[in-house]
């Protein structure tokens, strides 16, 4: 075998070895953001449905105009995290163009829908604004990333948490009238039993 085809047999394989490297990490930071997101989504979820009790420091006209508001931004945070999650990812991996491209789409995805939203719905518009914008750059993200060969395992790491999210919204609905605490505990234990059951089914 000649020294070309050596040095061609030693570059691939270590292209293949810092290909596996960079996945194997980003393995691992999916997976502590499917931890993380094991007790984030339930969180939002009982945060948006008891909307009044935790703005219970408002006037009843201002709890009146806030709370639907409040349901609707409160969503943002899940976003906000997995936005800055992925722009996180996409610094370590040297792809700060993505982050450039989606600031960009973002900004001019928000010009319009403010425009629109904001002046007929005041407040709930711009709380409604601010979701999908933060919606859209996620979007945009994955999309950029994925075009870069870049394998983002969004199913594996959302699948569980959303599905018995879901599921407890039924729970946070039917205890919209109950005590705080023990909606807080009926919710949690319906959303971890919940999940105790996919992960069972998906086994």
């Amino acid at each position: 075998m000649s020294d070309k085809e050596n040095q061609s047999l030693k570059q691939s394989a270590t292209e293949s070895m810092a290909d596996d490297s960079g996945q194997a990490f980003l393995d691992n930071q999916f997976e502590n953001l499917r931890i993380t997101s094991i007790f984030l989504f339930p969180l939002v979820a009982f945060v948006a449905f008891r909307a009044q009790n935790i703005l219970f420091f408002f006037s009843k006209e201002a709890l009146e105009i806030l709370t639907l508001p409040f349901q609707i931004i409160v969503w943002a945070i899940i976003l906000i995290y997995y936005d800055i999650f992925l722009i996180g990812i996409t610094g370590v991996l040297n792809k700060k163009w993505i982050i450039f491209s989606s600031l960009v789409i973002g900004t001019i995805s928000y010009i319009p829908l403010n425009f629109y939203l904001t002046p007929r719905y005041g407040l709930v518009g711009l709380c409604t604004t601010i979701v999908i914008n933060l919606a859209i750059m996620f979007i945009f993200t994955v999309f950029f990333l994925t075009k870069v060969s870049i394998k983002l395992p969004l199913y594996k790491t959302l699948e569980k948490p959303v599905i018995a999210t879901m599921a407890i919204t039924l729970i946070l609905h039917y205890t919209n009238t109950w005590p705080f605490s023990l909606a807080f505990l009926a919710s949690a234990a319906g959303y971890f039993v919940t999940f105790a059951i996919i992960t069972v089914l998906d086994k």
